[in-house]
């Protein structure tokens, strides 16, 4: 059976300041409760996309999925090359009730 395996990072999911600076007070911080549904995210998302490449060449894919009136953005990196792996690189949950 072929399966992936998911790594959480030991110094916390990146957040960029920049994207949370402009966005209308949408945004939310990350909170330990939000961790419990990232399986979900994966299995259950809306939509999904390819992203842009990391430094040291990996893919990334975003999964979207909206949850109780919130958007949840989170960007996962492909690790490895026989076995495979997927790395939590972000997370980004906002109000999409907000204006």
């Amino acid at each position: 059976m072929t399966g992936y395996l998911v790594l959480l990072p030991s110094d916390g999911v990146r957040h960029v300041e920049k994207s949370r600076a402009f966005d209308g007070g949408k945004q939310r911080p990350i909170q330990a409760e939000d961790f419990t549904g990232l399986m979900d995210d994966l299995l259950y998302y809306e939509k999904i996309a390819e992203s842009r490449t990391t430094n040291p060449g990996n893919k990334t894919f975003v999964v979207t999925r909206m949850v109780n009136g919130e958007q949840r953005r989170i960007v996962f990196e492909i690790m490895g090359k026989k076995i495979k792996a997927i790395s939590l690189l972000s997370m980004v949950i906002k109000n999409a009730n907000k204006r």
